[in-house]
């Protein structure tokens, strides 16, 4: 089996921040997966693979988790995307221009709950990338309690990783502050 090249992520702009991996001081949205590990920023939790491993943050992303050297998904976290005190505002600025740039784009939005969040939405969307790879995505935004934004994106290529691993990874994302 050939795997594909790496999702690419187009996100929003964010601030950077330095990361603080470790240990989560507070509780994961959904109950640990078995296999899973914690990794936590300034504002963010999320679970992931424990075999999955930290590298360089992409375009505006404080934290880039991948599955391998020649991944088949990854997970983006971007803090302080936006103030947001309509939570609307949140996914109008994360979504914005998806439509325009990804071929065949597809999506379903849904109000979610979070650990830490105010409040928080789920977007599943897909898109056929430019070498015409199909590629899934779950992105899940949170507002915490300043009405600042922030967005954890997983991407992977369909039919190449079992699709209840990104639900499992969506379902831990929490707000730390």
């Amino acid at each position: 089996m050939t795997r594909g090249p790496r999702p690419k992520a187009l996100g929003p702009p964010a601030i950077a921040t330095m990361l603080a991996v470790g240990a989560c001081a507070c509780a994961p949205a959904a109950p640990l997966p078995d296999g899973f590990t914690e990794t936590e920023t300034d504002h963010v939790v999320v679970a992931h693979p424990r075999d999955w491993r930290t590298t360089d943050p992409g375009g505006e992303a404080v934290l880039t988790i991948v599955d391998a050297e020649e991944p088949i998904a990854q997970i983006d976290v971007l803090e302080n995307v936006v103030h947001a005190p309509i939570p609307e505002h949140a996914l109008a600025v994360t979504q914005s221009g998806r439509q325009s740039l990804w071929r065949d784009y597809e999506q379903e939005r849904s109000e979610i709950s979070a650990s830490g969040a105010e409040h928080a939405y789920q977007v599943d969307f897909g898109y056929t990338a430019e070498d015409g790879d199909r590629v899934k995505g779950i992105d899940v935004i949170m507002i915490d309690g300043s009405d600042m934004a922030h967005q954890v994106k997983v991407t992977w290529l369909q039919d190449e990783l079992d699709p209840d691993i990104p639900d499992s990874i969506a379902d831990t994302v929490g707000a730390t502050d």
